[in-house]
Protein backbone atom coordinates (compact mmCIF):
# COMPACT_ATOMS: atom_id res chain seq x y z
CA UNK A 1 0.00 0.00 0.00
CA UNK A 2 1.34 3.33 -0.90
CA UNK A 3 -0.45 6.97 0.59
CA UNK A 4 0.87 9.52 -1.15
CA UNK A 5 0.96 13.29 0.12
CA UNK A 6 -1.60 14.94 1.43
CA UNK A 7 -4.23 12.24 1.47
CA UNK A 8 -6.54 12.14 3.98
CA UNK A 9 -7.85 8.54 5.53
CA UNK A 10 -10.75 8.88 7.77
CA UNK A 11 -12.07 6.53 10.62
CA UNK A 12 -12.85 2.90 9.52
CA UNK A 13 -11.55 2.49 6.70
CA UNK A 14 -10.06 -0.39 4.84
CA UNK A 15 -7.54 -0.22 2.52
CA UNK A 16 -6.41 -3.87 1.01
CA UNK A 17 -2.93 -4.44 -0.01
CA UNK A 18 -1.17 -3.04 -3.23
CA UNK A 19 -3.61 -0.52 -3.56
CA UNK A 20 -2.37 3.28 -3.96
CA UNK A 21 -3.71 6.28 -2.58
CA UNK A 22 -3.16 8.85 -4.74
CA UNK A 23 -1.94 12.81 -3.71
CA UNK A 24 -4.67 15.05 -2.34
CA UNK A 25 -7.42 12.50 -2.34
CA UNK A 26 -9.98 12.52 0.69
CA UNK A 27 -10.96 8.91 1.78
CA UNK A 28 -14.80 9.05 3.71
CA UNK A 29 -15.31 7.38 6.62
CA UNK A 30 -15.93 3.58 6.60
CA UNK A 31 -14.78 2.98 2.84
CA UNK A 32 -13.37 0.20 1.21
CA UNK A 33 -11.07 0.98 -0.72
CA UNK A 34 -9.99 -1.86 -3.25
CA UNK A 35 -8.57 -0.30 -6.32
CA UNK A 36 -6.13 2.79 -6.64
CA UNK A 37 -7.01 6.19 -6.16
CA UNK A 38 -5.72 9.08 -8.49
CA UNK A 39 -4.78 12.14 -7.48
CA UNK A 40 -7.38 14.96 -6.22
CA UNK A 41 -11.32 12.89 -5.78
CA UNK A 42 -12.88 12.30 -2.49
CA UNK A 43 -13.90 8.52 -2.64
CA UNK A 44 -16.18 6.59 -0.81
CA UNK A 45 -18.27 3.81 -0.33
CA UNK A 46 -17.90 -0.24 0.09
CA UNK A 47 -16.57 -0.29 -2.92
CA UNK A 48 -14.80 2.70 -2.84
CA UNK A 49 -16.54 5.22 -5.75
CA UNK A 50 -15.32 8.28 -6.51
CA UNK A 51 -18.20 10.70 -5.23
CA UNK A 52 -16.36 14.32 -6.67
CA UNK A 53 -12.97 16.38 -7.42
CA UNK A 54 -11.27 17.61 -4.64
CA UNK A 55 -12.01 20.98 -5.71
CA UNK A 56 -15.65 20.95 -6.10
CA UNK A 57 -15.58 19.25 -2.95
CA UNK A 58 -13.43 22.07 -1.06
CA UNK A 59 -15.56 24.80 -2.59
CA UNK A 60 -19.10 23.61 -1.42
CA UNK A 61 -17.54 22.72 1.99
CA UNK A 62 -16.43 26.60 2.18
CA UNK A 63 -19.39 28.08 0.84
CA UNK A 64 -21.57 26.02 2.95
CA UNK A 65 -19.45 26.19 5.86
CA UNK A 66 -19.07 30.01 6.20
CA UNK A 67 -22.43 30.85 6.70
CA UNK A 68 -22.62 28.36 9.07
CA UNK A 69 -19.88 29.62 11.22
CA UNK A 70 -20.55 31.08 14.91
CA UNK A 71 -24.02 29.37 14.72
CA UNK A 72 -24.90 26.76 17.85
CA UNK A 73 -26.00 23.14 17.46
CA UNK A 74 -29.47 23.83 17.54
CA UNK A 75 -29.16 26.64 14.46
CA UNK A 76 -26.64 24.81 12.46
CA UNK A 77 -28.95 21.20 12.05
CA UNK A 78 -31.71 23.99 11.19
CA UNK A 79 -29.79 25.54 8.79
CA UNK A 80 -28.04 22.94 7.08
CA UNK A 81 -31.64 20.90 6.70
CA UNK A 82 -33.26 23.57 4.91
CA UNK A 83 -30.28 23.53 2.08
CA UNK A 84 -31.26 21.60 -1.15
CA UNK A 85 -29.75 17.88 -1.84
CA UNK A 86 -27.97 19.60 -4.45
CA UNK A 87 -25.30 21.27 -1.82
CA UNK A 88 -24.33 17.77 -0.70
CA UNK A 89 -22.24 14.97 -2.16
CA UNK A 90 -24.29 11.60 -3.55
CA UNK A 91 -22.85 8.21 -4.27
Amino acid sequence: MVIKDNAYIANNCLIVPNVTIGSNVLVAAGSVVKKSVPNGVVVGGNPAKVLSNIKVFEEKMISENVASKRMNKTEKEKYLLSLPDSVFIKR
